[in-house]
């Protein structure tokens, strides 16, 4: 239901693991320039983001990109199916 929303639609964490989820996602592709500017922006007094910074930098969201499928199949993780990813990349994570 989420990733159905407007990109715009702005996402309030219900807990702060920012810094430690933004250090798995640059662990996971460490090569993806929006998560320098994704941290930039963070504020641990105030946290949120819109859906599309989420969609540029959460694996969780990004199942379905080709790049995180390669990942995927680069670490032998199950991928064939949306479910497969999307498990797969809660495993890494």
């Amino acid at each position: 239901m989420l990733m159905a929303l407007p990109e715009k639609t702005i996402i309030y964490a219900g807990h702060d693991y920012v810094e430690e989820y933004m250090d798995v996602a640059k662990n996971l592709e460490p090569d993806n320039p929006h998560i320098d500017t994704y941290m930039s922006n963070y504020d641990p007094a105030h946290v949120r983001s819109t859906l599309a910074e989420e969609f540029k930098v959460n694996p969780c969201l990004r199942f379905n990109d080709p790049k995180i499928i390669s990942i995927l199949e680069a670490k032998g993780q199950p991928a064939r199916t949306e479910f497969e990813r999307f498990k797969s990349i809660r495993d890494i994570v």
